[in-house]
């Protein structure tokens, strides 16, 4: 190997370890910011537990082979599918979404897993949309991108509805009794779980005409 070459291969390597090292550092800062947001709500164990797990930060190319031999899945085109988690979190790294991306799938990690169970993915993803946009000031983010946007204009009213402590104990605890009480209290008896199989049917438009009492 020529000394240019070597030169080269060495000044990947440290932009490589300059990498690794911000995005350690980033995802440190986001925990901390969630933690100091929700911690009254996460159970501590979970919280203690996800502190040791480590993000998997892919290079683009490497993400899709992820989501192929893991997920059995290849977005279309035009589709932009920029992180998961499942056991794990994996990220694509080559994109400026990383900072909310990695709010938002270690909220998924943070969550109870009883609520996407009862509430269905759509309400599930829009609550992790709408809590991880809640730190996003204190991440100096800018461009938010479009994520789930009916999913979370329901959250947004069931928090005008219900507000932010009903939620935030049936997301993170699977404590449902408080935003039913609410919900029902206002809309009548049964109307949360009306609310709840409209969203799961994707008809958003029958969920907030029953949020709004119509």
């Amino acid at each position: 190997m020529s000394l240019e070459c070597k030169r080269l291969r060495r000044l990947e390597l440290n932009e490589e370890e300059a990498r690794r090292r911000h995005l350690e550092q980033l995802d440190r800062h986001i925990l901390e910011r969630l933690e100091h947001r929700f911690g009254q709500y996460i159970p501590k164990e979970r919280l203690e537990y996800a502190k040791e797990q480590k993000p998997n930060f892919h290079r683009h190319e490497e993400y899709l082979e992820h989501l192929k031999r893991e997920h059995h899945y290849e977005p279309k085109e035009g589709e932009q599918v920029l992180g998961d988690y499942c056991g794990e979190i994996h990220i694509d790294r080559e994109h400026q979404l990383v900072p909310k991306t990695l709010a938002h799938e270690r909220l998924h990690q943070l969550s109870d897993k009883r609520f996407q169970e009862i509430c269905g993915k759509g309400l599930h993803e829009g609550l992790t949309e709408y809590l991880a946009r809640q730190i996003s000031p204190d991440l100096q983010i800018k461009d938010l991108g479009d994520c789930y946007p009916k999913e979370r204009r329901l959250i947004e009213m069931l928090f005008a509805r219900a507000g932010d402590d009903a939620l935030a104990r049936a997301y993170f605890q699977g404590d449902w009794q408080l935003l039913q009480q609410r919900v029902d209290g206002d809309l009548g008896e049964g109307a949360l779980e009306e609310i709840i199989q409209a969203a799961k049917r994707e008809n958003y438009e029958e969920a907030e005409r029953l949020l709004k009492g119509l």
